[in-house]
């Protein structure tokens, strides 16, 4: 359906554009975009709105996680309709439109690390992020690591989405160590405290 809806987009701009430069002998309507809601430079009325539409989308759409990829679309779309307001200016145009580049590619990076380094049911680090943090280790350190007894036939029993409830419920409690300590999920219901400058009886 995204392919289809990209053919769609670019046959209707080069028909528009075939036939903004005459090649239509037809012009009874092009009268219509002369209307004071469809006028341009700056941005139309309806532009206007569309942009206020899919801005407010976006919002919606980022809260309340606010994950990077989603702000950085509201932001790139909000960059994006300065630059279309500036349209007449070239360098503030080039300016605000790399800017919405810009934003997109940030956060699209940041959206990437955060897959890769952050467990997304329990919002800990993942396994990744233990590996990274343990190359950076001193010589001085504990690790502990548990796992949630008989899961499996909690989660035979009660369900998988109890299961994920009781692995969040471990995540946030194990999130709460003190003393410099990290927790990371291992993997499955396996669970990792990582202390740096902590010896074992620390």
């Amino acid at each position: 359906r995204w392919i289809t809806l990209i053919v769609v987009e670019i046959g209707l701009v080069t028909w528009l554009a075939a036939w903004g430069q005459g090649q239509y002998p037809d012009a009874s309507w092009r009268d219509s975009f002369e209307h004071w809601a469809l006028r341009s430079p700056p941005v139309p009325l309806v532009g206007r709105i569309a942009f206020a539409a899919a801005i407010a989308a976006a919002v919606w759409r980022a809260y309340p996680r606010f994950l990077a990829l989603d702000v950085g679309k509201a932001g790139a779309l909000l960059a994006f309709f300065i630059a279309c307001w500036w349209i007449e200016h070239y360098g503030a145009f080039a300016a605000f439109m790399t800017a919405a580049g810009a934003i997109l590619l940030v956060a699209v990076l940041q959206e990437s690390h955060r897959l890769a380094f952050r467990d997304e049911l329990t919002g800990l680090p993942s396994r990744r992020a233990l590996d990274e943090r343990m190359r950076a280790l001193g010589a001085r350190y504990t690790v502990a690591m548990g796992d949630v007894d008989h899961f499996k036939k909690f989660n035979d029993t009660h369900g998988h989405d109890v299961g994920d409830q009781v692995l969040r419920l471990v995540a946030a409690r194990l999130d709460e160590v003190g003393g410099g300590g990290r927790a990371f999920r291992y993997g499955g219901e396996e669970f990792v405290l990582l202390l740096p400058d902590s010896d074992l009886e620390g």
